[in-house]
């Protein structure tokens, strides 16, 4: 677990929170919020290289920067939708923390 971190250990919680699911209704499907936010770098991307992974390299940890680095030139920026609707979308400050209580407040 520890070479994949986070993602091998939520892995299977999102896995059966799926399964729980499976024979909902499209009516249920819409009550569901859907959020994801992004970062995208504003000192262009000449530096990044292309990385080609097979499946079972998905996620490891010498491929995945956890931090956010002070000087780090780029914005946050973050949506969310449930059904047919559609929030903004919102560039997040510098120094903000983003978590469920924010979101929700920008939801509601």
């Amino acid at each position: 677990m520890a070479r994949w971190g986070i993602w091998s250990f939520n892995k299977p919680k999102r896995v059966a929170w799926c399964q729980d699911r499976l024979n909902w209704t499209e009516e249920k499907w819409k009550c569901v919020v859907w959020t994801n936010e992004s970062t995208f770098s504003t000192a262009g991307f000449h530096y990044r290289p292309w990385v080609i992974r097979h499946p079972e390299e998905e996620y490891p940890e010498d491929c995945v920067n956890h931090i956010w680095e002070p000087g780090h030139k780029g914005v946050m920026v973050w949506r969310a939708f449930c059904g047919t609707i559609k929030s903004p979308l919102y560039i997040v400050s510098p120094g903000t923390t983003v978590n469920s209580e924010r979101y929700l407040s920008l939801i509601l």
